[in-house]
């Protein structure tokens, strides 16, 4: 059975998600803000699965989804990387192309990531028999 603990730490984690996500949103006329605001949700987002697996979370699946889960981590702490990597760019050296070039990049990035989640959950979904 899989349980998601209400605790003070996912709590927290959830709400600096919210905030992030907000501070997102309210930076769409900042292209550095929003992929700082970016790389809060991804942090957080990594956050949330690290603390299960340390709570023992991951004990109801098998060793091939939990390295599936940490080949995932990886790759969502790439994009992490990219996105502050990106605002310090912006923050730091302003210019309408660079703007464009991260934009296009964050565009192909969310995608991958949509695709990513929705890949993941379908086999999620056969492992654990719900419909």
């Amino acid at each position: 059975m899989l349980e998601w603990p209400i605790s003070i730490v996912s709590t927290v984690i959830v709400i600096f998600q919210m905030l992030s996500g907000s501070i997102q949103c309210l930076s769409v006329t900042n292209p550095g803000g929003r992929l700082a605001g970016t790389a809060g949700v991804i942090l957080a987002s990594l956050a949330i699965p690290f603390y299960f697996a340390m709570g023992g979370a991951w004990a109801a699946f098998s060793s091939k989804p939990v390295e599936r889960f940490k080949f995932m981590f990886g790759i969502y702490a790439f994009f992490l990387f990219l996105c502050l990597a990106g605002a310090y760019q912006l923050y730091r050296y302003p210019s309408h192309l660079a703007e464009a070039i991260w934009g296009f990049a964050v565009l192909l990035l969310s995608i991958a990531a949509l695709y990513m989640q929705h890949r993941g959950m379908e086999v999620e979904k056969r492992e654990l028999n719900i419909p």
